[in-house]
């Protein structure tokens, strides 16, 4: 995609590829003279999406990888009084994504 080099670039880009939940952009100028910004908004199917609130600055053919910030995922399980609730075993889980991601 094609950036302008305004004060507030802005650039779509269509796929029919779907890549799952993003996670992280790559960035690369070819300019000659560096490129620096605030903050990158992200829109899929025009829905906000989380935020990359770090400013940064590109220098010449520099390439940057933006990624959101680590998830936190927190389970809650509640057993009742009964006979077979609850177990001194070691328990395992697996939480499964998009595209079987895991």
């Amino acid at each position: 995609a094609v950036v302008s080099t305004q004060s507030t670039g802005e650039c779509t880009v269509s796929s029919d590829n779907f890549i799952g939940d993003y996670r992280c952009l790559v960035w690369r100028t070819t300019t000659a003279d560096g490129w620096g910004f605030e903050k990158i908004k992200m829109k899929i199917d025009g829905k906000s999406q989380r935020t990359y609130g770090e400013a940064a600055d590109l220098d010449n053919g520099e390439t940057k990888t933006f990624c959101l910030p680590a998830v936190e995922y927190k389970i809650t399980v509640s057993m009742g009084a009964g006979t077979y609730d609850g177990t001194a075993a070691a328990q395992y889980v697996k939480i499964k994504g998009t595209n079987d991601n895991s």
